[in-house]
């Protein structure tokens, strides 16, 4: 039932603060704490107490060599100011980013115009080694970030570490072969993460999850409803059993529960309640009346949000904590025990093992090749350098791989010259993309479907 890469980390804090309510006041508090450490509130002689902490601080042994001293706890990215992050660990705190810049305008997401230029851009700090990013010289969101990272934790929370082509950019459409470039880009489908807090929402504000790869290595997926939310290297798949409630689009469609007649709140059926005690619990996750008037579960911006509940896991469904279930009796009766979908990839994995048609990220993937753009899909896939000429169209079958039996794409072939999609002399794999006047017409892609 369950595939699994979070770690539920508001449990433990929870047995400190209490109730539900607490967690609220703790929510509230924690921009009001100014500081991250102890200092003399958490005496080393005596040891760290958590009371003795700022609110929304905890003492966390954090492997410095100090012991226990106090930290600022964290569910989501925005709960650590600038320059800080909220870490992978079991019960996650604001870490500071290691790189050395201090926190100022122009740098991570700053906008920033092509037009200006990549290097010394007016909009960026380009004296702490940020530059203008884009896709185009004419891509209208283009924004400033760190050049020249090492890790992830270089970067902003939510951003990665992604090693990416030279081209194109900012300054140029035309795509480079070859040489790469490190720099900190925003966490969108299948960038690498550990825990769901990792993920930011999709640049179109759909929620991601951290899911696992066929291998069992984390990436960032996208919530999705069908196919069409994803993009063509991907399929929208279960990811989680959830109990989900009711649609409805009136009163009238909502069904009795417990001998109250539910509502409909913005497209979903709900008990109406004045206070909480008028809400009941479903797979052990309570719900309370929220200012609407309806019973509502906790209100989450990612899987961190939701701690496990009576022995069951949560997950963050359209900004509310929804439990796990096994089947229809895990759930209240106007309630189903549905699927929770993300994005997956076709291949299996976001990053394979650089072989051919492995997928990839940048040139830097590829052994003998490079990661090149399908061209009527979002896949990118590495080539194979021909062994030998591919001008000799007899000689394909000798310079290229045959197709491996079972894969998704339908033969190989051999690029005779040099241009945009891709050097002379490289093996790529095609796929069928429709037919034109009763001819089957032919794409590179190695795992989009054939149509």
């Amino acid at each position: 039932m369950r595939e699994r890469v979070f770690v539920k980390n508001v449990a433990a804090f929870r047995a400190r603060c209490g109730s539900a309510g607490a967690i609220v006041a703790w929510l509230l508090t924690i921009g009001q704490c100014a500081g991250f450490g102890c200092s003399s509130s958490s005496p080393k002689a005596t040891g760290c107490v958590d009371s003795q902490c700022a609110p929304g601080n905890a003492c966390i042994n954090d492997g410095s060599g100090t012991g226990l001293t106090c930290h600022r706890l964290c569910t989501r990215q925005d709960d650590c100011p600038s320059g800080w992050y909220c870490n992978d660990q079991p019960t996650p705190w604001c870490t500071k980013t290691t790189t050395t810049a201090a926190p100022k305008a122009g740098q991570f997401g700053t906008p920033c115009s092509p037009s200006d230029g990549e290097a010394n851009n007016p909009a960026c700090d380009s004296v702490d080694g940020f530059e203008c990013y884009g896709t185009s010289p004419a891509d209208a969101s283009a924004f400033c970030t760190l050049f020249g990272c090492t890790k992830d934790t270089d970067c902003a929370g939510g951003w990665w570490c992604e090693v990416v082509d030279v081209a194109p950019n900012v300054t140029t459409s035309t795509r480079s072969f070859g040489p790469t470039r490190a720099l900190c880009l925003p966490r969108q489908y299948c960038a690498t993460c550990k825990v769901d807090h990792d993920c930011a929402p999709s640049a179109s504000g759909t929620e991601q999850h951290c899911a696992t790869d066929a291998n069992g290595q984390g990436f960032c997926a996208p919530e999705c409803s069908s196919n069409a939310n994803c993009p063509l290297d991907a399929s929208c798949v279960g990811a989680f059993a959830v109990c989900t409630q009711t649609s409805c689009m009136s009163d009238s469609d909502c069904p009795m529960l417990g001998g109250v007649a539910e509502r409909c709140f913005v497209g979903a059926c709900k008990v109406p309640c004045t206070n909480d005690a008028a809400c009941t619990a479903a797979n052990g996750a309570p719900e309370h009346c929220g200012p609407a008037g309806s019973c509502d579960a906790l209100a989450c911006a990612s899987d961190d949000d939701c701690p496990p509940t009576a022995g069951t896991f949560q997950h963050c469904l359209a900004g509310e904590c929804t439990p796990e279930c096994s089947g229809p009796a895990d759930c209240r009766s106007d309630q189903k025990c549905g699927a929770l979908s993300v994005c997956k990839p076709r291949a299996g994995v976001c990053l394979g093992d650089g072989g051919f048609c492995s997928p990839c990220r940048s040139d830097a993937d590829c052994n003998d090749g490079y990661c090149l753009n399908a061209m009527n899909s979002t896949e990118r896939f590495c080539s194979q350098t021909a062994q030998g000429s591919c001008e000799d169209d007899a000689a394909v079958n000798a310079v290229c791989p045959m197709r491996a039996s079972g894969a998704k794409y339908m033969g190989t072939g051999c690029t005779t010259e040099s241009d945009t999609f891709s050097p002379a002399n490289q093996c790529v794999a095609f796929v069928t993309a429709g037919t034109q006047t009763g001819q089957q017409m032919e794409s590179a892609g190695c795992w989009t479907i054939n149509r």
